[in-house]
C-alpha cells in the first residue's frame, strides 16, 4: 500500500516540474526588430511567444518612449504579436527607435522578458528646405564668368538625402547656370549682361531629393561698371562699389579723375619753381604744398629778424636788414662801440633757443628752457630741466634759507633781550638797596610813615622787619622769580 502511494505522488509531480514556462521571443539571441516609418496601422512587427502558454497572459510591461502606443495582440496561431500603432503613423525623424519589456503571468507566477529594441527605418517622406526664403545678388555688367556669384543651398531631414539643383525659370538667354550638386550659381558667358535693357533677373531654382521637390527665387541685379572704361586719367587706378567709384592717382596728379596738375595754378611764389611730388608739390624741392593749397607760407612769416630788423625773402630763405646798432643773420648781435647798447648786455638777446637773458652787472646770464644748457643756451642736454623747474628749485632754496635764518636769529634776539632785562633789573635793585630805599621781604607792599607804630616795628601777617624810612615810604619786595628762555 505504501509503495503504491509513493508511485502516485511521483506521477503527479513530474509533469509540473518539466513544464516551466519562459519567453522564447524575444530571447537573448533575438532582441532587435525593425519597422518602417509611416507603416500602416496595426502592422505586425514581430511575435511574442512563451515556451508554454497554457494558462498564461502576456502584456507590455514598459514602452520607451511611450508615445505613440504600440499594440500587443493575441493570435491563436502565433500566440501574441507586437503591432504598430493603430491610428498614428511612426515618424523616424521624431523617434528613431523604441524599447519594450513584456510580462507573463498565470495569476500565481509572473515573469518578464528580455528587452526588445524596435528600430524605425527611414522613408523618403521629407521635402528639401532652402536655407533662405529667397536670394538676392548684385553684379556688374562686366562680370567675369570664372567667378561664382552665390551658392544656393537646401537641406533634407531624411537619412542621407541626395539633393540636386536646377534653374527652371527666368533664365532669359541662358545667361546663368547652376551646379546640380553644389548649388553654385555662375554667369554663363562674359559681357553678356546689359544694365540698361535688363537690370534684373528673377530666377526660379528647384531642389529635389528624387521624390520630393521645392522651389526658391533668386533675384540678380545688374549695375553699370563705373570703372569700365576707367574714368581715372594719367594712369590712375579705379576702384568702385555699386553706386560710386574712386580714383587713386599716379604720382604728380590730383583731382577726382586724376586730371589736375598740382603745379598748374603756379602755387610757388618769390621766384621758386613748382615740381610735382606724389599728390602734392614742392617749391624748388624744399617746401611741400598740400593738396588744394593755394599759397605757401613764406620764411618771413615767423618774424626771424630781431631788434627792428627788416625781413626780405630770398628764394626759400630770408635776409635780415639790421639797424645800425645790431648785426648778424637775425640782427641779434650788438656793436659794443655804440652808446645804445652800452649798459644793457641783454639788449642783443644773446640767449638762444628761447632762453631768458638776465643782466648781471655789465654782463648777462641766460636762464635756459627745458632741454638746453650752456652760456647762451646753445647746448642740448640729455636730461632736460625746464625753466619752471629751475625757478622752483631756486625758490625752494631761497625759502629754505629764509626759514633757517628765522630759526636762528629770532631765538638769539629773544635771549639777548631777556638777559638784558634781567641785568638791568638786578642793577636797579642793588642800587635801591644801597640807597636805603628798599628792604627785601615776603611781600611787595607800600606803607606810609604814619602807619608805622611807635615801637618802630611794622606789624602784618608775615615776619617783622624794622622800618627803613625814606621819603615817607617803605618798599617790601618779594624774592625774584626764575626766568626761562630759549638758548
Amino acid at each position: 500500500m505504501k509503495i503504491i502511494m509513493i508511485i502516485t505522488w511521483v506521477l503527479m509531480l513530474s509533469p509540473v516540474q518539466s513544464d516551466v514556462a519562459a519567453f522564447t521571443a524575444p530571447s537573448a539571441g533575438d532582441q532587435i526588430k525593425t519597422c518602417t516609418e509611416n507603416a500602416p496601422g496595426s502592422t505586425i512587427i514581430c511575435k511574442v511567444a512563451l515556451s508554454s502558454s497554457t494558462g498564461f497572459t502576456v502584456m507590455i510591461k514598459t514602452q520607451d518612449p511611450p508615445y505613440p502606443p504600440f499594440q500587443l495582440v493575441s493570435d491563436n496561431r502565433l500566440g501574441w504579436t507586437l503591432n504598430s500603432p493603430a491610428s498614428v503613423k511612426i515618424d523616424r525623424e521624431t523617434t528613431r527607435n523604441f524599447t519594450f519589456v513584456f510580462n507573463a503571468t498565470d495569476g500565481a507566477i509572473t515573469f518578464s522578458s528580455v528587452t526588445l529594441t524596435v528600430i524605425i527605418t527611414d522613408e523618403n517622406d521629407n521635402f528639401p528646405h532652402f536655407t533662405n526664403a529667397f536670394y538676392t545678388h548684385t553684379i556688374y555688367d562686366t562680370e567675369s564668368p570664372d567667378r561664382g556669384l552665390l551658392v544656393i543651398q537646401a537641406t533634407d531631414e531624411d537619412l542621407s538625402p541626395n539633393i540636386t539643383y536646377s534653374i527652371i525659370g527666368g533664365n532669359e538667354g541662358n545667361k546663368f547656370s547652376i551646379d546640380p550638386n553644389t548649388g553654385q550659381l555662375n554667369l554663363t558667358t562674359p559681357n553678356n549682361l546689359n544694365a540698361t535693357t535688363t537690370p534684373t533677373y528673377n530666377l526660379t531654382v528647384q531642389a529635389g531629393d528624387g521624390t520630393n521637390v521645392n522651389y526658391t527665387t533668386v533675384i540678380i541685379h545688374v549695375v553699370d561698371d563705373l570703372c569700365s572704361p576707367s574714368p581715372c586719367d594719367n594712369n590712375g587706378t579705379c576702384s568702385r562699389n555699386h553706386t560710386n567709384y574712386t580714383c587713386t592717382c599716379a604720382a604728380g596728379w590730383l583731382g577726382d579723375n586724376c586730371k589736375t596738375d598740382p603745379c598748374l595754378s603756379t602755387p610757388c611764389s618769390n621766384g621758386t619753381t613748382c615740381k610735382r611730388s606724389g599728390t602734392n608739390y614742392t617749391c624748388d624741392g624744399s617746401r611741400v604744398g598740400l593738396k588744394n593749397d593755394s599759397e605757401l607760407a613764406d620764411s618771413c612769416s615767423s618774424y626771424p629778424c630781431k631788434n627792428g630788423g627788416m625781413c626780405a625773402l630770398n628764394g626759400t630763405a630770408f635776409t635780415c636788414s639790421c639797424t645800425s646798432d645790431f648785426h648778424g643773420s637775425n640782427c641779434n648781435l650788438t656793436d659794443p662801440t655804440t652808446s645804445k647798447s652800452q649798459g644793457d648786455s641783454c639788449i642783443a638777446e644773446p640767449c638762444t633757443n628761447g632762453g631768458t637773458c638776465i643782466v648781471v652787472g655789465t654782463s648777462f646770464g641766460c636762464l635756459c628752457v627745458s632741454g638746453m644748457t650752456g652760456y647762451t643756451c646753445s647746448t642740448i642736454v640729455a636730461t632736460p630741466v625746464s625753466q619752471t623747474d629751475a625757478h622752483d628749485i631756486e625758490s625752494n632754496t631761497d625759502s629754505s634759507s629764509n626759514l633757517l635764518a628765522l630759526y636762528i636769529v629770532v631765538p638769539v634776539l629773544t635771549t639777548g633781550m631777556v638777559v638784558a632785562s634781567i641785568v638791568i633789573y638786578k642793577y636797579k635793585k642793588r642800587q635801591k638797596v644801597a640807597d636805603g630805599d628798599v628792604r627785601e621781604g615776603p611781600r611787595n607792599q607800600c606803607f606810609k610813615s604814619s602807619d608805622v607804630p611807635n615801637n618802630g616795628l611794622i606789624r602784618h601777617n608775615g615776619p617783622q622787619f624794622p622800618p627803613v624810612n625814606k621819603s615817607n615810604k617803605i618798599f617790601l619786595t618779594t624774592q625774584l622769580s626764575t626766568i626761562n628762555y630759549a638758548k
